[in-house]
């Protein structure tokens, strides 16, 4: 990498420009999508976003193992509905 560089923010930029393009359908669609990209633990950024943001719903796709096993701990951890 060129001097300067620094990785995280790279990272960050792409995973950024990942979820831009999963909304992309969506919005098109004429569905608002508002994007968040948290960083951290995945089990206490995700907590803490709902507790800021006052959500009663947290819905997440299974069928990815990791993203099935964040959602067990979530259903038990997350102080709102957790729908898998």
């Amino acid at each position: 990498l060129p001097a300067g560089v620094h990785v995280p923010a790279l990272l960050r930029e792409e995973r950024q420009r990942r979820l831009e393009a999963l909304a992309r359908p969506a919005r098109r669609a004429g569905v608002a999508v508002d994007l968040l990209l948290l960083e951290g633990s995945p089990i206490v950024a995700v907590v803490r976003e709902v507790l800021r943001g006052g959500h009663d719903l947290l819905m997440l796709p299974v069928g990815d193992p990791d993203v099935t096993a964040l959602g067990v701990h979530l259903v038990r951890k997350a102080p709102c509905a957790v729908w898998l």
